[in-house]
């Protein structure tokens, strides 16, 4: 058994318990635990964890192999002891802050190889080249590891995504865009005019419009377009201005 002499002089040090082969500090139950891809561990009849089914109100032994954990409805709710390996005994392996069983597989530190706990207290890894870590200049691309990405209206992507620019990694945010009827792009969350409407542009990218009755001239009255559109939309008085009045306005004769 590993000396702890040392670590029993540590003003934090509360409670020494044994656990099978291993020596266990601390502990702090009812944690709510979720499986490795963020889903829950619970159904509302039975609990799946690390492996392992249990139905509701049963007991079993963690992923870790030393805390204890009980499935409720909400998932299975884990005790929080730090498990230390047994010099001698070989059944498990210490990664971390945490303890892990031989056999059981885990995310290693650098969020996408795979570590595995061997017999003798040694941890593999898989040796795969993560590109989405946003730290591998020259090959960093994609998008951000537990970050959702937004599927645009027009059928493309926005979010987070890792950009190599200059052989720097960086995170690079865009967003969803809309677009007017006289073809302006506008940016998330943007307000504009359109005709006598007001548009907004929402995060997926489409364009939110009141519905208002849009007020014609009186019919037969001969008017110039210029005086009844933004200065920045005069130019397009030949354009989409005219289809919407020639729409909307029926008599309306033009003087440009």
């Amino acid at each position: 058994m590993r000396n702890l002499s040392t670590a029993l002089l540590l003003p934090t040090l509360l409670v020494l318990a044994a656990c099978s082969g291993k020596t266990v500090i601390g502990s702090v139950e009812g944690t709510l635990k979720k499986n490795p891809d963020g889903g829950a561990t619970g159904t509302g009849s039975d609990c799946n964890y690390g492996g392992k089914t249990a139905q509701l109100g049963e007991s079993f032994i963690g992923p870790d192999g030393c805390n204890t954990c009980k499935c409720a409805a909400e998932g299975a709710f884990c005790t929080e002891m730090a498990c230390v390996a047994d010099g001698g005994s070989g059944d498990g392996c210490a990664y971390g802050t945490q303890f892990y069983a031989v056999g059981a597989s885990f995310k290693c530190d650098d969020g996408c190889n795979t570590c595995t706990c061997t017999k003798g207290g040694s941890v593999i890894q898989t040796e795969m080249a993560c590109v989405n870590n946003c730290s591998a200049p020259g090959a960093c691309k994609g998008p951000a590891p537990g970050m959702p990405s937004i599927l645009c209206s027009d059928g493309s992507t926005a979010g987070p995504t890792c950009t190599d620019v200059g052989g720097t990694c960086g995170w690079n945010i865009t967003s969803c865009t809309c677009k007017d009827s006289f073809g302006t792009v506008h940016q998330s969350g943007d307000v504009w005019d359109d005709g006598c409407n007001t548009c907004t542009c929402s995060s997926n990218g489409s364009a939110a419009c009141t519905k208002k009755a849009c007020v014609c001239p009186a019919p037969g009255t001969t008017i110039d377009c210029m005086p009844m559109v933004p200065p920045e939309r005069q130019n397009l008085c030949s354009g989409p201005y005219h289809d919407f009045i020639g729409k909307n306005c029926p008599g309306v004769v033009f003087a440009l």
